[in-house]
Formats: C-alpha cells, structure tokens, sequence
C-alpha cells in the first residue's frame, strides 16, 4: 500500500521501469531459440503480473487523494490500521499533518503506519481516529 507522496513517485517510477523492462524482453525474446524463449516468457509474465500490483496500488492511492473515497469499511478490527492509513490520504493530510493535529513527531506517524499500528497503544489509535473524524460503527451480532 502506497502510503504517502513520496512513495507514490517511487511506485510510479517503478511503473516505467517495469514496462521499460516488459518492452525490452518481448523485443529480445524474438530472437531467442525456443528454449530461451520459454524463460523468457516466464520472466515476462512475472514483470507483467508485478506490473499489474503497481498499477493497483497508484490507482489506489489516486482514488483516495481525489477525495472520493469517504466511507471506509472493514469487517474485523485487524482492519482497522488500512483504515486509518486511507481515511488520512482520503482527508488529504500528510503523515507531518496528522502527527501535528495528533501532537507527535512525523516520524511516530511514519513508524506506526509502516507497522500497520501493530505496535501502537489503544488510546493513541483511538485519538488519530478522533483527528481523522471517524465514525466507528459495528454491524453485525455478537455471539457469547
């Protein structure tokens, strides 16, 4: 998951290496004996699905900064921190943004989204959720 700017324009310039790497090998595999072209293929196929990742994750990431995307749902609490992480690129707020409203250097926002907030206490989760406005809801039947 692409987390912040700085990210996306490495992603995005993997992209263009990637399709570099794509076009260079299918003008390379016509030369190549049928053995050769086989693992070529191969290699092929391997760049063309690890392109496809990429492409996701920009497009993800471009959604979410567009502003469209205001309602996120997940169905267990371990979704929670891919929640927070998108409700804060969604509000358009920079890691150095939130850690100023969250009262915390950058860095701590940089470590607990790199950790998917594995580490991070309940009252610090719980006050990011209140800086980012939002609204937990649970739907669904508890069973004791």
């Amino acid at each position: 998951m692409i987390t912040n700017e700085r990210q996306y324009k490495i992603t995005k310039n993997q992209l263009i290496k990637m399709n570099e790497a794509i076009n260079s090998l299918k003008s390379k595999k016509l030369q190549l004996k049928s053995d050769a072209e086989f693992f070529a293929n191969v290699e092929i196929d391997a760049l063309l699905s690890e392109k496809v990742n990429l492409e996701k994750q920009i497009l993800e990431y471009e959604k979410l900064k567009s502003g469209i995307v205001n309602v996120f749902k997940g169905v267990t609490l371990a979704e929670l921190p891919k929640i927070l992480i998108e409700a804060r690129i969604a509000k358009n707020l920079s890691q150095h943004k939130l850690a100023a409203l969250v009262g915390v250097k950058e860095q701590q926002i940089q470590r607990y989204e790199a950790q998917q907030y594995s580490v991070t206490s309940f009252a610090r989760i719980s006050k990011i959720a209140e800086v980012l406005e939002l609204n937990i809801t649970e739907v669904g039947k508890f069973k004791i």
